[in-house]
């Protein structure tokens, strides 16, 4: 006997046996179709996400690649004025308020020793200037970085926060 291969039923196909159990009262196939629905639902939705994701990821490289065009355009300026080649330069646009906004400040990460034996890095770039310039980004989970340092006073839920925004403020 050769295996049949089935193939999966269309969603409409599942809502009209989901109705036809529900009419017999068969609970059982009601929890089997309604988790057939819920699996291709959740199936549908990971694949568009991913798909925009995809699409963000392209957009931000094609931005990116503008980005680069004007520092090299403008990164002489730049460093004349900032006095090093260790200029940090945050651009961002607020689409709700429509609004463009640049900072060009000097690089001021250190890193310093310890007598511990560790080589702890040190920013001296506030929290709240990274917030400001970051804030309205995706933190996790669909939240905001302003979002998620609101919801928190825990210091080392906050520092992880803090990491990902240095992350983004020096570009690594």
């Amino acid at each position: 006997m050769a295996d049949e291969v089935k193939s999966q039923p269309s969603q409409q196909e599942l809502e009209a046996q989901l109705r036809e159990a529900m009419q017999k009262g068969d609970m059982a196939t009601v929890v089997k179709i309604a988790s057939q629905l819920n699996k291709a639902a959740k199936t549908r939705e990971s694949a568009e996400l991913e798909a925009k994701k995809t699409q963000i990821t392209d957009l931000a490289e094609k931005v990116k690649v503008g980005f680069v065009g004007l520092i090299d355009r403008f990164g002489a300026d730049i460093v004349a004025l900032v006095g090093e080649k260790k200029a940090i330069i945050n651009l961002s646009w607020s689409y709700e308020e429509q609004l463009p906004t640049v900072k060009i400040v000097k690089g001021s990460s250190t890193v310093r020793k310890t007598g511990g034996g560790g080589n702890p890095q040190k920013f001296d770039m506030k929290t709240e200037d990274m917030l400001a310039t970051f804030g309205s980004q995706e933190y996790k989970d669909g939240v905001s970085f302003n979002d998620a340092w609101a919801a928190t006073t825990d210091k080392n839920v906050r520092y992880a926060i803090r990491k990902k925004l240095i992350k983004l403020q020096t570009g690594g």
